[in-house]
């Protein structure tokens, strides 16, 4: 049975030719508030831009920050749902977050969804809401996750099966015992390329609580 170290927090994160993504997602990263974490980015080896340098090159940075850094090359296309399978094993954190590269994390993100799940015990995740906005003007919000969405319901499972709600990656944090607890074999099906969101918070979510932080603590760039 896996064990997770109390209190650190995994980033795992997919990348796909992400160069023009990178370095606000790696500043964003460094200017949380929360103090352990690891991070773990997952670059396929079919980017044609310069998505591995621009990764290597925050390497000091991160852990300047305090922060440990893995960086996996992914040496054979298995999509997205392929690069998060292939970070899992790699997971030590008692909680994970799995953003996307070309989304942002707010500074508080992290501290607030620990803080959350540590005063609440018996939920097994916890959610944000977020902000849309477009690559080209990222200071003016054209939406948010809650909006037609329902927020209020902390048994999520039909929801996320129905689409009644979100499931923005960045905007969960999930209890990698609880997780890994759920999908046995320590990875996701992942030859379809995609629906890695599905599979991680479907059986996370399956006869457990989920709360939900009614804060913008994520930013997607559509």
């Amino acid at each position: 049975m896996r064990s997770f170290e109390k209190g650190k927090v995994s980033i795992l994160t997919p990348c796909y030719n992400g160069e023009r993504f990178l370095d606000r997602y790696f500043d964003a990263i460094c200017k949380q508030t929360y103090d352990k974490v690891e991070v773990i980015i997952v670059n396929d080896e079919r980017s044609t831009d310069n998505s591995q340098k621009i990764c290597l090159s925050w390497k000091p940075q991160v852990e300047a920050r305090g922060y440990e850094f893995r960086y996996i090359l992914q040496k054979k296309y298995k999509g997205v749902a392929g690069a998060i399978n292939e970070g899992l094993p790699y997971v030590t954190g008692e909680f994970l977050i799995w953003p996307d590269c070309d989304d942002t994390l707010m500074p508080t993100s992290i501290e607030k969804r620990v803080d959350f799940l540590n005063k609440n015990p018996d939920y097994a995740m916890v959610r944000s809401d977020y902000v849309a906005v477009y690559d080209g003007s990222p200071d003016i919000i054209v939406g948010y996750g809650s909006d037609g969405a329902d927020v209020e319901n902390e048994d999520i499972f039909d929801n996320l099966i129905f689409e009644k709600t979100f499931c923005t990656p960045g905007c969960y944090m999930v209890r990698s015992s609880v997780l890994f607890e759920r999908i046995p074999p320590g990875g996701i099906y992942w030859e379809n390329c995609g629906g890695q969101n599905w599979q991680l918070l479907i059986p996370s979510s399956y006869k457990n609580k989920v709360g939900y932080i009614d804060e913008p603590l994520y930013k997607y760039f559509i």
